[in-house]
């Protein structure tokens, strides 16, 4: 929400993180694009996120959308733990 990019990423990985979103912006917007990243909560906490990008109307935008994937992280960890190492093909999301 109106956020600039310095305030959403952890100090310590601003540099690299901006380059990573930069590259994400910098790909062809003819097709989506996902990346995993961490961000800042607005209370300061870290957390994983996955930054999405597509194209926008006519492709004259580009639209970035970043969700918090701290439960899809906690139950793959779960399923590793009881049925050991998945492939990412066996993971299906709702």
């Amino acid at each position: 929400n109106g956020q600039t990019l310095d305030a959403l990423l952890p100090r310590e990985s601003r540099a690299s993180q901006a380059r990573r979103v930069e590259e994400l912006l910098a790909e062809p917007t003819t097709r989506p694009a996902v990346r995993e990243s961490r961000t800042l909560t607005r209370a300061g906490e870290q957390v994983p996120v996955e930054i999405a990008r597509a194209p926008g109307i006519n492709g004259a935008h580009v639209v970035l959308v970043m969700r918090d994937i701290t439960a899809r992280l906690r139950l793959r960890q779960e399923l590793e733990e009881r049925y050991g190492v998945l492939e990412p093909s066996a993971l299906v999301e709702a």
